[in-house]
């Protein structure tokens, strides 16, 4: 069953009241999606650092954006879980903070790459963006939650 089917149906059913779809499994469904979602993408950067042909490195970034969009079912309907009624602002909040990483990341690809772009130069570059994804991942299992807030 996909994450995004699994997490509809248990918050359907927290939202008509029923104890057995609580707090704990709509969150164990958000955590599965979210490490999928960013965990995922991580390793196909890692792939890409040794792919060896131009069809294994199309693969590894087809591969990774398919695994990407499980976040949907993560993180990103999250905030939905904390506070219905303020579920746009949280995450019209959240996704401003969100872009600082996609400002900064185009000058400091330049800045690791430098002047004479070669395979270990995009290699560390690859490398640091999978770190941030299992960063991202750490942070989040660390402090997610599904309880209504607000």
């Amino acid at each position: 069953m996909g994450f995004a089917i699994a997490a509809d149906r248990m918050a359907a059913e927290r939202a008509a009241g029923h104890r057995a779809a609580g707090a704990g499994p709509l969150l164990t469904v958000r955590r599965a999606a979210t490490l999928v979602g960013l965990l995922g993408p991580a390793a196909c950067l890692l792939l890409l650092i040794g792919a060896g042909s131009a069809a294994l490195a199309i693969g590894a970034v087809t591969l990774a954006f398919l695994l990407g969009a499980a976040t949907c079912s993560g993180y990103m309907a999250n905030h939905a879980d904390l506070s219905a009624q303020y579920a746009g602002l949280t995450f019209a909040i959240s996704n401003t903070v969100a872009t600082v990483p996609g400002l900064l990341a185009p000058p400091t690809a330049a800045w690791i790459v430098g002047e004479q772009p070669t395979r270990q130069a995009w290699a560390r570059v690859f490398a640091l963006a999978a770190l941030v994804n299992v960063l991202g991942s750490v942070a989040y299992l660390a402090l997610a939650d599904a309880r209504r807030v607000l």
